[in-house]
């Protein structure tokens, strides 16, 4: 007689092990879900406050070949910047350092961002954002030259 598998593996059992684990991690207080948040909130908000200065260093000269490629390059990461602003907002009343939720009110959204820290979706919008900053940055080298 042969044994009908039942479609579980020994490698799906330790894949569920470690995204429990990794869930029941997200309710810690230093490395969890809310730290990782405010990570991210703190990237936005530099980032934001970085892109209104350089907007603001542009605006006097549109003319000039550096400024417009700057610009162009602002308006490329408006774009992500914007998704990823609204990622974080849905979870700032859960996550965020004024939640007025109970613990237990937390635990969805709280679930919720960590599944989508481990899918990759929040590097993800951290890479659509930072691309762009990277050639900002190499223009703004070469214009010190």
């Amino acid at each position: 007689m042969v044994a009908v598998p039942f479609g579980f593996s020994i490698g799906d059992f330790i894949a569920g092990t470690k995204l429990l684990i990794d869930v029941f991690g997200a309710f810690k207080e230093t490395s969890g879900a809310s730290s990782k948040y405010a990570s991210d909130t703190t990237f936005l908000h530099s980032l934001t406050s970085t892109l209104q200065h350089l907007d603001d260093y542009v605006k006097p000269n549109p003319q000039n070949a550096l400024s417009s490629s700057i610009s162009s390059l602002l308006d490329t990461v408006r774009g992500p910047l914007d998704d990823f602003k609204t990622f974080l907002d849905k979870y700032e009343a859960s996550l965020g350092k004024v939640s007025t939720k109970s613990k237990l009110g937390k635990v969805p959204k709280t679930v919720t961002y960590t599944l989508k820290d481990i899918s990759g979706k929040i590097a993800k919008l951290r890479q659509q954002v930072e691309q762009p900053l990277q050639a900002i940055n190499s223009l703004l080298s070469l214009q010190q030259m």
